[in-house]
């Protein structure tokens, strides 16, 4: 039986009417930033035990997890794309708290032809009509209180792309 003391106040409280199988339990409702102290009371075939010695108070603190990045089925570690076509790189990324997120290319800012569209759960950098200049070495980063990861994706582009403007030449004899 887990008995868990409110914060400011001496007063135990159950914190479950039902035995506790095992050695782990959560205590569900607790607010994040609030002082709890606890103490467990075994329960056996000869009954009910005394409460175990008060534990220090514990901070409630909401579980962090370092960032993590998975690039989408369509995007490999190297991407060719032909001048004038599109270069998306899509990446899911979670942790706890929710990463900050950052792009970069060449160790620089992306180009400003990029956008970056962002959802819940993925990131991902377009740029439209690309040229050979937009190539190089792509980094995602993904950073939070927990730590930092990061993919890096080599971008290459061939040929040259040009704004065709036709002209009509006529010949007279």
């Amino acid at each position: 039986i887990c008995l868990i003391c409110l914060p400011f106040y001496a007063i135990f409280l159950q914190a479950k009417d039902k035995e506790v199988r095992g050695t782990k339990f959560v205590v569900s409702g607790l607010k994040e930033g609030g002082l709890y102290r606890f103490r467990v009371r075994a329960v056996n075939a000869a009954g009910v035990g005394a409460p175990g010695e008060i534990s220090d108070a514990l901070e409630v603190k909401d579980r962090t997890e370092i960032p993590d990045i998975e690039l989408d089925a369509s995007v490999r570690e190297r991407i060719v794309v032909h001048a004038g076509g599109v270069i998306r790189i899509i990446a899911y990324v979670s942790g706890k708290p929710p990463p900050q997120i950052t792009w970069h290319r060449n160790d620089e800012a992306v180009p400003a032809e990029a956008t970056i569209e962002v959802t819940a759960i993925s990131s991902a950098l377009v740029i439209k009509k690309c040229q050979r200049s937009h190539q190089g070495i792509y980094n995602l980063v993904a950073k939070n209180v927990g730590g930092e990861r990061r993919k890096t994706i080599i971008v290459d582009v061939l040929g040259k792309y040009y704004n065709w403007v036709v002209f009509a030449l006529v010949f007279y004899k």
